[in-house]
């Protein structure tokens, strides 16, 4: 599908890793591409341009469901470990058909395999997207570490992701200079760092607590360092979820939802593309589910 120089044996793997140092992209989509790099060389049937088939593609995507998660398999035997997840699995062929997307625009190949396989490899359900309760958000609220240790900021910056419903990479370049104060409430129309797409948020008193303690910013915390000692946190919470950076998100969007704001508000506050995102966190609660039955119930009684 291209031509390689017959000295150099990796030069598709070589391709992504010059990509990492000159892309204009976040740190953090940097480090997809650097990961996704590495399973490759592990996987080690994909490093030249001439690997390039779609036959490889199926493979590397079975050989990357059978690799065991890092989350939640401290202490288990190997057998008992977890497999990574199907949307893992989708985003490493997310990232690997941008990158040969570049390649195909630099005339490294003629054509992208990835265009023969269009719906082939899907997202995978994310209907029961996990989240915290309001009992599990009052549990890490209550967590107090000494002001100015990593413990403190690690709390007080997924705190304001449960607030705020930011993610990871908007709270590290969160401005509070953007902010303006209306009617009393300190609000902003932003756009995503990930995604450029737009979103709404406003700071509530929690927000404005934890800022004041750091200056009006918020504290800079290496992604990876976070999400460990979020570990710590569940533990001292005496949470048994796995606690990660954008579980703080998915649970500031269930709880608008279970408190009546508008699936389209959330949708904006969360600056997804399109509402489809923002269905996946509709859970349906089984208090509103017996709330109803009462509801009508009360109804039908009182008309009887």
């Amino acid at each position: 599908m291209g031509n390689e120089s017959k000295s150099d044996s990796t030069p598709l793997l070589d391709f992504i890793e010059e990509q990492e140092r000159v892309m204009n992209v976040s740190d953090g989509t940097i480090a997809h591409y650097k990961t996704l790099r590495m399973r490759l060389i592990e996987f080690g049937l994909m490093t030249r341009w001439s690997d390039l088939t779609v036959e490889n593609i199926y493979k590397f995507d079975a050989w990357l469901h059978q690799l065991k998660s890092n989350h939640g398999n401290i202490g288990k035997k190997e057998e008992d470990k977890k497999r990574i997840s199907d949307g893992a699995v989708y985003n490493y062929h997310k990232n690997f058909r941008a990158i040969l997307n570049k390649a195909v625009l630099y005339e490294k190949i003629e054509r992208n395999p990835y265009e023969r396989l269009r719906g082939q490899f899907r997202r995978g359900d994310k209907e029961n997207t996990d989240f915290l309760t309001e009992e599990e958000m009052a549990a890490i609220e209550s967590i107090r570490p000494v002001y100015g240790t990593l413990m403190a900021a690690v709390r007080d910056l997924f705190v304001f992701q449960m607030h705020t419903g930011l993610s990871y990479a908007d709270t590290q370049a969160f401005d509070f200079s953007q902010y303006r104060k209306v009617n009393g409430k300190w609000v902003t129309v932003g756009n995503r760092v990930k995604t450029g797409e737009q979103y709404v948020t406003q700071l509530s008193d929690e927000c404005l607590k934890i800022l004041e303690r750091y200056d009006w910013t918020l504290p800079k915390i290496q992604n990876v360092k976070y999400n460990v000692w979020l570990k710590t946190l569940a533990t001292a919470a005496g949470i048994e979820k796995n606690l990660h950076s954008h579980l703080a998100r998915h649970s500031f969007a269930t709880r608008m939802i279970a408190h009546g704001a508008a699936i389209q508000n959330v949708s904006k506050m969360l600056g997804h593309a399109n509402i489809k995102q923002t269905q996946r966190y509709a859970t349906v609660q089984p208090e509103s589910v017996f709330a109803d039955f009462d509801r009508v119930q009360n109804k039908k009684n009182g008309a009887s």
